[in-house]
């Protein structure tokens, strides 16, 4: 008999805190260089200093991050979903999203994207852009999923952004 995925443990979300830098690296671990390259478009063996305090440091208003862990577990990252204010276009953000590689498929990139779009709504922010390959199927499902009036904006080589009015 054929064994289905394990039973997704239950996960606490919060905003991100200077404290989640050891979650961040200790992911790290059970995290695949593929899922790290679908989000940073480019290898990510390791973070900066620089890098993490960026990750972590985060105001909740012009950069807003959400962190998923298991409840039973705090220490043990599920996701995170961050969005950040185009500086030029006040109402307008970018939106990344991870979700570690033990977790995936399970349907909390849609809880935490939803959670994300809600976020970023409470603080002005009216349309969400998202960097995806275009050969990542998952990410582009879940946009539309989430945000089916998200449509390609713009391209460039292999990545296209995909841009959503969430007012």
């Amino acid at each position: 008999m054929a064994k289905g995925p394990t039973p997704l443990p239950a996960i606490s979300v919060r905003p991100v805190r200077p404290d989640d830098r050891m979650r961040i690296l200790g992911a790290l671990a059970y995290t695949s260089a593929n899922t790290y390259y679908r989000r940073f478009h480019a290898p990510k063996p390791h973070f900066s200093e620089t890098e993490l305090t960026h990750l972590t440091q985060v105001d909740g208003h012009d950069h807003i991050a959400l962190i998923a862990t298991e409840r039973d577990r705090p220490d043990r990252l599920v996701a995170i979903a961050r969005c950040v204010r185009d500086a030029n276009a006040p109402t307008e953000a970018e939106l990344a999203i991870t979700v570690h590689d033990p977790y995936q498929r399970r349907g909390i990139g849609r809880q935490m994207l939803t959670s994300l779009t809600d976020a970023a709504r409470e603080h002005g922010i009216t349309r969400l852009h998202a960097n995806v390959q275009f050969d990542n199927e998952a990410m582009i499902g879940l946009l539309h999923s989430v945000l089916p009036q998200a449509v390609l904006v713009d391209r460039a080589g292999s990545v296209g952004d995909y841009a959503a009015d969430i007012d």
